[in-house]
């Protein structure tokens, strides 16, 4: 966390001290963009990752999102992301060595962001930082010899994030072709966000505090982490 707050302050350092002097952009003509982004997200350990022996590398996986964005200045925007992740693992042995979890959760995810931009003639290098809201779908599955637990729970959670990518404008007239008038660019975007799910196996550790007499305590369980993406922005 501390290497990504870093990360943006420089850049953001960078902007105030260059951000007047590159006004003229391909990036800088069009208020709007929509974009489509995919990647892979690096997951985080947990209190439920430490207490079920999952290792952590075991709940990366993909990351999609289309995003809208509306610049409210040449060097200022607001972008509106809609997002999906998923991680699962299925692991024998879980707590008790005769025992096996399979867990599955699924995010949806609304990431607002406010923007600060650099355009560089068909370059933009860009910084930002919002809110997240995740809805998750986790379904856990729980086996013990007689004992069995399988039920799929609902949780709201939210969080922050901060971001930073760069994008090249490679497709800058796409009118003169009879298509849309809308340039087309390529980005490369690094998000991290953090967001914990609270008492994610709250409803299995209690199943098994009542029916083994165990004392387990809930834990909770990082839904956000480190996202990798690259997309296509079209400017409109």
């Amino acid at each position: 966390m501390k290497r990504t707050v870093c990360l943006l302050s420089t850049l953001l350092f960078v902007f105030m001290l260059c951000g007047m002097s590159h006004a003229q952009s391909a990036l800088t003509e069009r208020k709007n963009a929509l974009a489509l982004k995919g990647g892979y997200r690096i997951a985080e350990s947990s209190d439920f990752t430490d207490f079920w022996g999952i290792d952590k590398k075991d709940y990366n996986g993909f990351v999609g999102e289309i995003s809208y964005e509306r610049k409210v200045t040449k060097f200022l925007g607001i972008e509106a992301a809609l997002g999906y992740s998923s991680m699962s693992k299925y692991h024998p042995g879980a707590i008790m060595g005769s025992d096996n979890l399979d867990t599955r959760f699924t995010s949806i995810y609304v990431s607002p962001s406010l923007k600060a931009y650099l355009p560089v003639k068909n370059f933009g290098f860009y910084i930002g930082a919002g809110p997240d809201y995740y809805f998750t779908m986790g379904k856990i599955k729980y086996d013990l010899g007689g004992l069995s637990y399988n039920d799929t729970k609902t949780f709201n959670s939210f969080g922050f994030h901060g971001l930073a990518g760069v994008e090249y404008v490679f497709y800058r007239n796409p009118g003169e072709d009879n298509f849309y008038d809308a340039p087309v660019s390529l980005l490369i975007e690094y998000k991290y966000s953090k967001v914990t799910i609270s008492e994610a196996d709250g409803e299995v550790i209690d199943y098994i505090n009542s029916n083994l007499g165990t004392s387990y305590s809930k834990h909770d369980l990082e839904a956000g982490g480190h996202a990798f993406m690259i997309g296509l922005r079209w400017h409109f």
